[in-house]
This record gives C-alpha cells, sequence and structure tokens, in this order.
C-alpha cells in the first residue's frame, strides 16, 4: 500500500514539475526583482552623483562671484590711483570672470532640471520595484495555498488502509478431525428435560 502511495505522489510531483516548468512563478518573479532592485540601488548611486555634480558647480560659481567682486573693487581702485596698466588688467579679469560665471549658471540650471526629471523618473521606478515586490508577495501565496490544497487532496484521495481480517485462532493444536469429533460429541450429548430446572 505504501508503494502504491509513494508512486501517486511522485507522479503529482512530475506533473507539477511540467506545470511550471521547472522554475516556480514565485522564483522566476524573485530573480527579476532580485536583478531589477540591484540595478535601481546602482542608479540611486548615480543620481547621488548627480547632485554631488551640481554641488560643486554652484561652489565653483560662489568663487566666481567672490573673484569677480574682488576684481570690480580693484579697477575702481586702480582709476582713482591713475593705474591704467592695473585698470586694464582688471577689466579683462572681470569680463573673463563674468562669462565664466554666466555659464556656470547656466550649467547649473540645466542641471538642476535634469536632475529634477531624474528623481521623477527614478520615483516611478520605485514605485515599480514595490509592485513588484507585491508581485512575488502575491505569487508565494498563491504557490503555497495551491500546495496546500494539493496536499489536501492527496490526503482524500489516499486509500483508506482497513486492518486484515484476522481469522479467531482454536484452542490448541487441533487438526480438522479432531474438531470433527467434538462437534459430534455435542450433537449426541443427553439434552436437559426443562422440567428439571424447575422447583421441586
Amino acid at each position: 500500500m505504501n508503494s502504491v502511495w509513494e508512486r501517486m505522489k511522485e507522479t503529482m510531483k512530475q506533473d507539477w514539475e511540467k506545470l511550471t516548468g521547472d522554475n516556480s512563478v514565485s522564483k522566476a518573479v524573485a530573480d527579476t526583482f532580485t536583478a531589477k532592485k540591484s540595478r535601481t540601488e546602482k542608479l540611486e548611486k548615480k543620481l547621488h552623483g548627480q547632485k554631488q555634480l551640481i554641488r560643486t558647480l554652484e561652489k565653483e560659481k560662489d568663487e566666481v562671484d567672490v573673484t569677480l567682486a574682488s576684481r570690480r573693487r580693484q579697477l575702481h581702485l586702480a582709476r582713482e590711483e591713475g593705474e591704467d596698466v592695473l585698470a586694464g588688467y582688471a577689466e579683462k579679469e572681470i569680463a573673463a570672470y563674468e562669462m565664466r560665471g554666466e555659464r556656470l549658471a547656466k550649467m547649473i540650471k540645466d542641471a538642476e532640471e535634469q536632475q529634477r526629471e531624474l528623481e521623477d523618473s527614478f520615483q516611478e521606478l520605485k514605485h515599480d520595484l514595490r509592485d513588484m515586490e507585491l508581485d512575488q508577495l502575491e505569487a508565494e501565496r498563491r504557490e503555497e495555498a495551491a500546495a496546500l490544497r494539493r496536499e489536501m487532496s492527496a490526503m482524500k484521495a489516499r486509500p483508506e488502509e482497513k486492518p486484515s481480517e484476522q481469522v479467531p485462532e482454536e484452542k490448541g493444536d487441533m487438526n480438522d478431525m479432531e474438531r470433527q469429533l467434538i462437534l459430534l460429541e455435542k450433537r449426541h450429548a443427553p439434552k436437559k428435560d426443562p422440567a428439571d430446572f424447575l422447583e421441586k
């Protein structure tokens, strides 16, 4: 009986493996989720790098503004002192720093706009990742429920083992001839009269 039950379980297992293609649904979802999560973490690091770049540009712009203010003050002093050569040098410096400042300002503006777009897209990726995680949990729940249903169905379908019928044991080691003699003796035993049981 046990061998029949083992063969039944093995057949059900093989059928399930064929149905799921060796890999369960939850495993496939989990693998996809893990891969996407890893890529999302890498993108988050790159996004952080973009923020650091914007901070670097802003720091450079602040330094340009400070230097530009200093050169303008120096130009004013050179003109007051009649230092034409120094004044000419200060004017050239001011023009160069103004151009650099304008360029940095545009770079920062463009970078901030791109950063907002990237952060919005990254936020959508995080939502997608969360939805995929929920899909994984749902797939695991469904597979667990299916496994429980299969197990309960198999238990219901399992043939009930009936105890084997046991032949009552005869007293002693009598053979067939001895039993027949005893039956013959009982048939010819004197029958008691019912009147014998009445009170006299």
